[in-house]
This record gives C-alpha cells, structure tokens and sequence, in this order.
C-alpha cells in the first residue's frame, strides 16, 4: 500500500505539473489581447489616449504601420523597443485595423528604397573593442493606407510620437492633406532661405508648406494660412483674398509689427499706418498697439563695445508661467523670445472668443515715442515705464464667425488685373486666427540678423514649438491636439527674475554641491565607522 500511496503522488504532482504548465501556456497565448498598464505619470504620457484607442472607428480599411530600424541601433538605445511598444498598442485596440511590422533596412537591401520613401540614413558614433567608427542608421515610421501614404523621417523619441500617429492616420483616413500656405510679407525673405528652420520644424511635425506670392491665389484646399509680416505692403488686393478665405472658414495665424524697425539707418523705429493689415486684424478683435513692448525679464546681447552680456528690454523673454494654461494652444507652454514686440489690445467681435496665449511679465512698460533702439543708451528706455508699467499681452487666439473687413465696402480693384474678385459668402463660417505682436524682424548687435520664427541659434527653439502648437489649433480638432499636451515636459530653467536672486541661487546650489554634499558624505562614513568600531568593542566585552 504505502508503495502505491507513493505511486500515486508521483502521478499526481506529474498531472498537477502539466496542468499548471497548460494554464501558463494559455495566460502567454491570452496575454496578447487580455491585458493592461498601469500609466503613473502626470499626463499619462506612456500610454496612448482615448483618442487614439478609438481610432480604429474611422478606419474602413487596414492602415499598415512599417517601422523601419537598424538592428545595431536596437542594441545601442532602449528608444526603439519603446517606439514599437507604443504602436504595437494602437495594435492592440485597433481590432485588426492597424498591423504593425518592423524591418531592418540593412538585412533586407533597403537602403535605396529608403531614399526614395523619403528616410535619409543617420550617422552615428560607435564604440567596438575600443575603437570609435561612423554607422549609418535608419528610425522612421512608415504610414500606408489604401494607396496613399505618409512618412515621419526621424523617430528617435517618443515625446510626440502618439500625436503624429493619431494625426497621420487620422489625415490618410479622412484624405485630408495636412498643408500651410505661407505669406512672406518681407520681399527680402523666403521659405528656403530666412525661414527654412521654420520649415523644417513644421516638416518634422508632418505639415506640407507652399509659398504664395503677394499677388497669388489662396488655394482652398490648404489646411492653414500663415501671414508673416506684410502690415505695410500687402495691398486691398490680397487682403479681400485673406478676408475671404477667413469668411469661408479658413484658419489664419499672423505675425505683424504695428512698428517697423529700419536697421539700415541705425536701428530706427517707425510706426506704421492703422490701416489695411493691421486694421482687418483688429476689425477680427486683436488690435496691435503703436508701441514697443519692453520687460525687465529680457535677454542679453553683446554690444560692439561690450566685453560682457547686457540685458536688452526690448527682446521679451516670455517665461512658461506666463501662458494661458487653459488655452491647447499653450496648455503646456515652453516659453518664447520675441524681438521688438508690439502689445495687443483684443476684444470680444461679435460672435467672436478672443483669449490671451501668453503676456509678458508684470515687471513690463511700453515705449510710445522717441524710439532710442541703442543698447548703449539704455537710459532712455525707462523714460515711460512709471506710466506704462504691467502686463501686456504679445499673443492671442480668436476663434468663432469673424465679421468681414471688406463687408459693406467697394471690391478692390488691381491695375491691369482681368479678372473680378469672387464675392465674399452671404455668412461667415466658423473659423480660428492666431495673432502675434511680433513679425520676427530682430537684430542682435555683435552677430547680426534673427528672427522670432527663424533663429539659427537653436533650430528647436521654444518660438517654432509654439508655432506647432499654432498650426496644430489651427488644422485639427481640439481631441487630437490634446494628445500633444500629454507629452512629457520639460520646463525652462527661467523661474528666477531677479538677477541678484539668481546670482545667489547659484553660489547655494555651488557651495551646496561642492561642500555641503562632501562633507555629509564625509560625516555619514565617519560616523559609521565609529558606530562600527563601538559595536566591535561591546561585542568583544561580553565575550
């Protein structure tokens, strides 16, 4: 009996093994489709919202997701397993809609199909046996639905990666070309040139952009219409085209200058007429004021005659906490720098929201007249701050049925134009404008030209994120630019105002890394060993 008693455990921890075996093998085959996350971050940016969880609700056919990357990229950064982690999610919630793959360019003889699908190759530094090489590397995504298609170059984070699938997808389902027509009001700039850091950010973010002339039509099909400049040359011509296009529902952001600031005569500043651009603007409810904004909270340049950086009041530094929180344009605001900026006064038009996107700081005033521009006479800039001194708004969003400019008035005519302008549509559409009190114009007096949307001191300034940001209002719904606030975020190291608050603030973080820290970390090891030693003491007493 006892035999068999142990005949039969053995039997039984036999079964009880393959059966527990079985169950682990069905949890791993359940797991694919039964299963969750947890996402403990502020905005929970490490999972994928709603919005894109649902989106397979717009997909009558399958959307095809190609992730093409280096395997020897995989094994240097930890990016690409996180890249593909969030799209095998929209997987997971798409019902079969999206199908995902991954596909090492070098393995397959890609390279040359690579360049055509519009993936350039990265060159990165490698370390192997001690000794440093160059290797090309691909990490792009490629979106393919029905027959139409779209790319995103250069994937090597994840902060917007959920917002340019969602909008991608979203833009090939709907056949909706995500493309900006662009007005340079200044003759003297152009979209390859002066503004191609511009380009090139807004390209990153999956946008098409086309240049229209002074005297070109406004194509209808353009998701956005961006006016950069132009207050005193874009004629009546062009601006019944603007106005129209608004009135038909088309999105507008502009960036004007009610003041003009002429370098080639020692940086002089002359105000410009309240009329045409400016006047349509502010018929919309954003009216620029004839002055020049100036703030305590400002940036430093270097004179000719200046060893060292002297603050310039006149180019605004717009700190994060100075942004409309509420607002998705700047719910999660960087910052920007403006140069030579306007204020704005706005107003409720009827039918029509004005809010505020981002103001200076309280510690701002305003220049009126005699316009002095020299930094080395900045004894002059404060002649109206005991007047002028509070907050001033730079930048504001408008949105609802605009009343028209050329509403009631005679059509422009052109000279030599044969045709007739088309009339204006018996009612207004709902529409979004962005204005900005600053065109872009700037000057910094030791290394010459910038410019508040083409700085070619940092390509990925927070001026062309908040230009995204722009763009993003302006061509989509408010549930897909919400995804893009969810990304993780990372403030500016801007909070201290105060110069002589700053300059302590570093001596404390200095004296507090360089001999605070030590000496704790002295201490704590002295005082554990001395602890150490008395325990050896006591315990060799009562042996």
């Amino acid at each position: 009996m006892r035999g068999k008693n142990v005949y039969m455990n053995k039997k039984q921890t036999v079964v009880i093994m393959a059966l527990s075996l079985a169950v682990m093998a069905l949890v791993l085959l359940l797991s694919a489709r039964l299963w969750f996350r947890v996402d403990l971050s502020e905005n929970k940016s490490w999972s994928i919202s709603p919005v894109s969880k649902n989106i397979s609700d717009e997909l009558p056919d399958q959307v095809r997701i190609s992730y093409f990357v280096s395997d020897k990229l995989k094994s240097l950064y930890p990016f690409p397993a996180e890249i593909a982690d969030i799209v095998n999610e929209y997987v997971s919630y798409s019902s079969g809609k999206i199908s995902f793959t991954e596909r090492d360019p070098s393995k397959e003889n890609l390279e040359e199909k690579m360049q055509e699908l519009g993936f350039p190759a990265q060159r990165i530094r490698s370390m192997e046996k001690d000794q440093t090489s160059f290797i090309n590397v691909y990490s792009g995504i490629l979106i393919e639905y029905e027959d139409r298609m779209d790319v995103i170059p250069f994937v090597f984070k994840t902060d917007t990666l959920e917002y340019d699938l969602t909008s991608r997808i979203l833009a090939l389902a709907r056949e909706k070309e995500k493309l900006l027509g662009v007005i340079v009001g200044d003759s003297t700039k152009t979209l390859e040139g002066e503004y191609q850091y511009m380009r090139q950010y807004l390209t990153q973010a999956g946008y098409k952009l086309r240049a229209i002339p002074l005297d070109g039509e406004i194509p209808d099909a353009i998701a956005g219409l961006m006016v950069l400049g132009g207050a005193g040359v874009i004629d009546d011509w062009m601006l019944y085209k603007i106005d129209r296009y608004i009135q038909l529902g088309g999105k507008a952001f502009f960036a004007l200058n009610s003041i003009d600031i002429d370098m080639s005569s020692g940086a002089r500043a002359v105000p410009l007429e309240d009329k045409g651009l400016l006047a349509m603007a502010a018929s919309y409810g954003a009216a620029l004021e004839s002055a020049l904004s100036l703030d305590r909270v400002a940036l430093p340049i270097v004179t000719d005659q200046s060893f060292f950086p002297v603050t310039y009041p006149f180019y605004i530094h717009v700190l994060a906490e100075n942004g409309n929180a509420e607002h998705p344009i700047t719910s999660r605001f960087a910052g920007a720098d403006l140069y030579w900026a306007n204020p704005l006064r706005i107003r409720d038009a009827e039918g029509v929201k004005a809010e505020p996107l981002f103001t200076t700081s309280d510690q701002a005033w305003l220049k009126t007249k005699d316009f002095n521009l020299d930094p080395r006479q900045a004894y002059s800039f404060t002649s109206e701050a005991d007047g002028t001194r509070g907050v001033k708004t730079l930048a504001a969003a408008l949105s609802g049925e605009f009343p028209s400019y050329w509403r009631g008035k005679p059509k422009p005519v052109r000279e030599g134009a044969a045709e007739e302008l088309p009339p204006l549509p018996e009612e207004a559409a709902p529409s979004r404008i962005v204005v900005v009190g600053n065109a872009g114009a700037g000057f910094d007096f030791s290394m010459g030209n910038i410019d508040f949307l083409n700085n070619s001191f940092a390509a990925e300034q927070p001026n062309l994120q908040f230009l995204v940001q722009c763009a993003d209002w302006l061509s989509n719904d408010d549930d897909i630019l919400s995804i893009r606030s969810r990304a993780p975020f990372t403030g500016r190291l801007d909070k201290i105002i105060d110069e002589g608050e700053r300059l302590a603030a570093y001596a404390l973080a200095r004296i507090f890394c360089v001999f605070a820290m030590p000496f704790l970390v002295l201490s704590l090891g002295v005082a554990l060993s001395v602890r150490r030693r008395r325990l050896a003491k006591a315990r060799k007493e009562a042996e």
